[in-house]
């Protein structure tokens, strides 16, 4: 009986760095796109604050209307490497807090900001406000978030079986932004198999 005690605890261990090392390739990909997208939105702003100064410099400016550009363009950059830093603290250890929380049944977007936002906070480093920020300025792609974390599910899902431990057999299964009836999860499961 230890034997197989310890055999378990052993695959489980083995499981759990599998599941950590594909989570994170995951987090990285969506880290990477999300990066990506505003860097070129950072990009195109200082371009556009370039533009605004050489026009400026032709029209000669004054030297307080020089210091007003380069604040702005000081502001942009801030604001750009703040995101990423964020982007980086979520993306890492958004997989940690879906693992510790409880409330498996219910969507991860309503779990953050109504229902364990200070397990959120322990978890990740970050506040509700900032998720909401990250929310507002567009990071988040709705249907990659939901499928990532229905592969986060599914792969739980198969470890808590394989370990005969599944209490949440018959819920609901909540993703990103939506919720899946037990029927549709399970439909879904059995056709990515």
């Amino acid at each position: 009986m230890r034997l197989a005690l310890a055999d378990a605890k052993k695959v489980n261990g083995q499981m759990s760095s599998h599941k950590a090392e594909a989570e994170s390739k995951a987090a990285k990909a969506r880290v990477e796109l999300a990066l990506k997208r505003k860097e070129a939105q950072a990009k195109r702003k200082e371009e556009r604050a370039k533009k605004k100064a050489k026009k400026e410099k032709q029209e000669k400016l004054t030297k307080k209307e020089k210091e007003e550009l380069s604040e702005d363009e000081k502001k942009a950059k801030s604001m750009r490497k703040q995101i990423q830093e964020k982007l980086i603290k979520f993306a890492t250890r958004v997989p940690i807090f879906m693992y510790l929380t409880d409330y498996r049944e219910r969507c991860l977007k309503d779990v953050i900001t109504q229902l364990e936002p200070g397990l959120f906070k322990k978890v990740t480093g970050l506040d509700v406000k900032d998720f909401e920020m990250l929310c507002s300025i567009g990071v988040f792609n709705a249907g990659l978030m939901n499928d990532a974390i229905f592969k986060f599910k599914r792969y739980e899902d198969s470890s808590l079986d394989y370990i005969g431990i599944n209490r949440h057999s018959g819920e609901a299964v909540g993703l990103y932004d939506t919720v899946l009836s037990p029927a549709d999860y399970q439909q879904t499961f059995v056709n990515q198999a």
